[in-house]
């Protein structure tokens, strides 16, 4: 900006963003295996992980004052699963996990811009967000068939939303209240013969905000609102075949419709419709075994075959023009794609 490609950087005139920034994670785990009996297992698990984040701005176009921000999270997630066969061809399921997600940078951004020439960014306020998943299901495998069908429940707090603020193209991230997602899943799978397999699944979802919450952002929720960017069912169908060194999947995937979330992270009644697609894998491991190779693949995937325009996500703005009302903002499908990949194992 301002100048040739050769123009030296000058903080505050010429640079629109200039950041350094860190982040480390780690996690310990431990889990164990209890049989009481042989049809019976219980499988006990804890984690305990930390995560640091720090960012520091040079003066620029977005930051016209430097700043540094950052914040440590440190979080102990159980985990519990039980698995019974009470028959050799079918396994029932229960399974109980706590998670956390963490702030994305944005969350530092945002405290980053509060800075000014007399005072510091403003401390990172924002929690990380928690969820407690159950889950319980069936699973049946006899022959050419596998099938099975599970039951899911998370429930969220501290929900993560994001506000676009249109006046500096900045995006802040914030916690709106708490949130529930529960569903179905069913899949199957039928082996025509050693080589050949047809696959399916369909899944149905549900997922609201269950508090009425408000946030800095002006943005509120109220219990039974819809969360946005969540597909009410998903569904897919394939056909997989392998010989010898060659595998081939040609499957099709359908994503339903969504609700649309405004820029400022709060849920419209706006939806967009459901899409589909028509991809496919081919591929060929040849097995060399000299000059150090031991095998290499050759793959080919083509994406989007039928040339599909649906948009694959949406989103409302407001007019900046001082017109009164909204817009939507669609992101288009890939066009028809196709990727080739060469793999070599040594």
């Amino acid at each position: 900006v301002y100048g040739t490609p050769n123009v030296p950087e000058v903080p505050g005139y010429n640079d629109l963003w200039d950041e350094h920034g860190w982040r480390i994670y780690g996690k310990v785990y431990a889990q164990a295996k209890i049989k009481p009996t042989s049809n019976l297992a219980i499988t006990p698990g804890v984690k305990y992980e930390t995560m640091s984040t720090r960012i520091n701005d040079v003066p620029g176009y977005y930051y016209s004052v430097g700043a540094t921000s950052g914040r440590t999270y440190s979080e102990v997630s159980p985990y519990v699963g039980i698995q019974y066969k009470p028959i050799k061809a079918i396994t029932l399921y229960a399974n109980y996990a706590k998670g956390f997600k963490y702030p994305n940078i944005t969350a530092f951004y945002a405290a980053d811009s509060n800075a000014t020439t007399t005072s510091p960014a403003t401390p990172v306020t924002i929690k990380p967000e928690s969820v407690n998943t159950y889950q319980f299901g069936a699973a049946y495998n006899k022959g050419p068939v596998d099938a099975s069908i599970s039951f899911y429940r998370s429930d969220f707090n501290h929900t993560f939303s994001s506000y676009y603020d249109t006046t500096n193209g900045l995006t802040y991230e914030y916690n709106i209240g708490s949130s529930q997602y529960q569903g179905i899943n069913i899949a199957t799978a039928y082996a025509l013969d050693l080589n050949l397999s047809l696959y399916g699944n369909y899944s149905i979802q549900e997922a609201e905000y269950t508090s009425n919450s408000s946030s800095a952002y002006g943005v509120s929720t109220s219990i039974g609102e819809s969360r946005p960017n969540t597909p009410t069912y998903l569904a897919g169908l394939g056909i997989l075949g392998h010989y010898m060194g060659t595998r081939a999947r040609l499957y099709g995937n359908l994503v339903g419709p969504q609700y649309i979330e405004a820029s400022t992270g709060a849920p419209t009644h706006l939806s967009m419709p459901a899409y589909a697609t028509m991809n496919f894998n081919l591929a060929h491991t040849f097995m060399i075994h000299q000059y150090g190779i031991k095998n290499v693949t050759l793959s080919l995937s083509g994406v989007n075959l039928l040339n599909s325009e649906a948009s694959v996500l949406e989103k409302q703005f407001p007019y900046t023009n001082g017109a009164s009302g909204n817009y939507l903002e669609a992101e288009p499908m890939m066009p028809r794609s196709f990727f080739g990949t060469v793999k070599m194992v040594f």
